[in-house]
C-alpha cells in the first residue's frame, strides 16, 4: 500500500473562481487573527522571514556564549487531516460569520473526489476530513486551523528570548520550530504542541523529521550528555543537523554556514549537470546570451540560498567565489588564468559577495516594510539599539554593509515611509554606482 505521496486537487475553474473571490474578502480577517510568528503564505513574507528568528538564536548563542535548544516539528499530512467542524469554528472565532462562512461550507459539505492516475480515473468517493492541496483558499484556512497552538506557545511565556522579545516560536504553515534555553521549557512546549495535535486529529513523526538540535555557541566535538525530549512516549532523535525550510540546521552558526555553502555548491553543480543536454555548454552550446540567462536563472538561486541570513565571511565566502568564478570560465571556454574582472564585465554577473550583499539589503527591507508587530521588526529595532558592532547580530552584519555602501542608518529605514520596491531600487543604484 503506498504512503509517501501527496495528493493534488484539481478544481473546477468556476470553483477556483469562487475561492478567489472568497480569498480576497476573508483575508484581512485572516491576517488580524494570525499569530507574528506564522509567515508562510502570507503577503509580503516568505520561508526567510520564518528562518530569520531561527538565524537570530545561533547569533544570540554565540554572542552570550550560551547554548539553546532548537526542536523541528513535523505534522504527517497535516493539511489532508483537518477536522471540518473544528475549521469551521475557527472561522467563526476570527469573525468571519457572514455569508462567506456559509459558502465555505458548503464547499466542504458532501464534498466528493475521485483519484486519476495513469488516464485512469476512480470511482467518486467522499471527503470527509483536509483541505485541498493546490486550493485557492487551502492556506489560509490551514493557518487559521493551527493558529490556537501558536498562540498558545506564546501566551505560555516558556522558550527563548531576546531581551523581553518572546522567541519561542517560528512556523511557516505547517513547519513549526521550537526554541528555548531551558530544556524544562523545551519538553513543556513539546507537550503542547502534541496535545493539539491529538485534539485536531494529525500527528507529529517522532522518527523521521520530528528532531531536536542542541544550539553551541561555537563547534566542538566534546561530546555532553543531553536531555531526552520525548514526543507520543518515544524518545525524540537528537540530531547534529537537519533541514529547516531549505537550510541545513546544525550545532553552530560556523557549521550552518560551512554544511550550507557545501550543499549549495553540490546542488549547484547537479543543476548544471541537469542542463548539458539542452545545450548548457562551452563548445557547440547554445548562444552565449542565453547560456548566461540560464545560469542565473537556474545555477544561481541554488547556489545563494540562505546565504542572506548566514552571511558568509572570508574563506567560506571564498568557496562560492571560486565556484561562480570556474563556471563561468568553463561556460564561456576561457581560460583559467582569465582576470575575474573580465568574467564579470562580459557576463553582467556581480561577485558572489556584492549578490549575497544585495540578498541581505532584500530581506532587510521586507523586514522594513512588515507591520510593526510582527517578530522580524521587533527585533530589527532591539538588536540596532543594543547591539554593538562586535555582536554576531543579523542585523549588524545589515549594518556593517549599509555603512560599507553609504546606504544610511539602519534604524532609520525601519520607519521610513517608502514602498519596498522604491527601497530596493534605492540599494542597487547605490551598488551599481560604487561597482561602476
Amino acid at each position: 500500500m503506498a504512503t509517501n505521496y501527496r495528493g493534488i486537487t484539481v478544481l473546477p475553474v468556476l470553483n477556483k473562481v469562487i475561492e478567489t473571490i472568497v480569498k480576497l474578502r476573508i483575508n484581512p480577517a485572516v491576517l488580524i487573527t494570525q499569530n507574528v510568528t506564522q509567515r508562510g503564505f502570507t503577503a509580503g513574507s516568505g520561508p526567510a522571514n520564518a528562518a530569520l528568528p531561527v538565524e537570530e538564536i545561533y547569533r544570540e548563542a554565540k554572542d552570550n556564549n550560551q547554548e539553546y535548544e532548537l526542536v523541528l516539528l513535523d505534522a504527517k499530512s497535516a493539511f489532508d487531516v483537518v477536522i471540518h467542524s473544528h475549521l469551521m469554528k475557527r472561522l467563526y472565532h476570527a469573525g468571519i460569520d457572514d455569508k462567506h462562512w456559509t459558502i465555505i461550507q458548503s464547499m466542504h459539505t458532501n464534498a466528493t473526489s475521485a483519484v486519476k492516475w495513469n488516464g485512469k480515473t476512480s470511482e467518486l468517493f467522499n471527503v470527509l476530513q483536509g483541505v485541498r492541496q493546490g486550493g485557492i483558499l487551502s492556506t489560509d484556512l490551514y493557518k487559521l486551523y493551527i493558529n490556537p497552538l501558536l498562540n498558545m506557545l506564546e501566551t505560555s511565556n516558556l522558550g527563548c528570548r531576546i531581551g523581553n522579545i518572546l522567541c519561542n516560536t517560528s512556523a511557516c504553515a505547517d513547519d513549526v520550530a521550537l526554541m528555548s534555553k531551558k530544556t524544562t521549557d523545551m519538553q513543556v512546549q513539546i507537550n503542547m504542541a502534541n496535545t493539539f495535535a491529538g485534539m485536531e486529529g494529525y500527528k507529529l513523526q517522532p522518527k523521521k523529521k520530528s528532531v531536536a538540535i542542541n544550539i553551541k555557541p561555537k563547534p566542538t566535538k566534546k561530546e555532553t550528555l543531553l536531555e531526552e525530549y520525548t514526543l507520543n512516549e518515544a524518545i525524540m532523535p537528537r540530531v547534529d543537523s537537519a533541514m529547516h525550510l531549505g537550510i541545513i540546521r546544525t550545532n553552530s552558526m560556523k557549521q550552518n554556514i560551512i554544511a550550507n555553502i557545501e550543499e549549495n555548491i553540490k546542488k549547484s553543480r547537479r543543476s548544471a549537470y541537469a542542463l548539458l543536454g539542452s545545450g548548457f555548454h562551452g563548445e557547440n552550446g547554445l548562444d552565449m546570451e542565453t547560456i548566461i540567462h540560464l545560469f542565473k536563472i537556474y545555477i544561481l538561486p541554488v547556489l545563494l540560498y540562505g546565504m542572506d541570513l548566514l552571511t558568509p565571511q572570508s574563506l567560506d565566502l571564498e568557496k562560492l567565489e571560486k565556484f561562480q568564478k570556474k563556471m563561468l570560465k568553463q561556460l564561456m571556454s576561457l581560460p583559467t588564468n582569465t582576470p575575474d574582472p573580465a568574467i564579470n564585465i562580459l557576463t553582467g554577473i556581480l561577485p558572489v559577495e556584492a549578490q549575497i550583499h544585495l540578498k541581505v539589503m532584500t530581506l532587510f527591507i521586507n523586514v522594513c516594510t512588515q507591520p510593526n508587530e510582527s517578530l522580524e521588526k521587533q527585533l530589527a529595532r532591539r538588536q540596532l539599539c543594543i547591539k554593538s558592532m562586535n555582536s554576531n547580530s543579523w542585523f549588524i552584519q545589515v549594518k556593517t554593509i549599509m555603512l560599507k555602501y553609504d546606504l544610511g542608518n539602519a534604524s532609520e529605514w525601519l520607519d521610513i515611509q517608502m514602498k519596498k520596491d522604491e527601497l530596493l531600487n534605492k540599494a542597487k543604484k547605490r551598488y551599481q554606482c560604487l561597482l561602476d
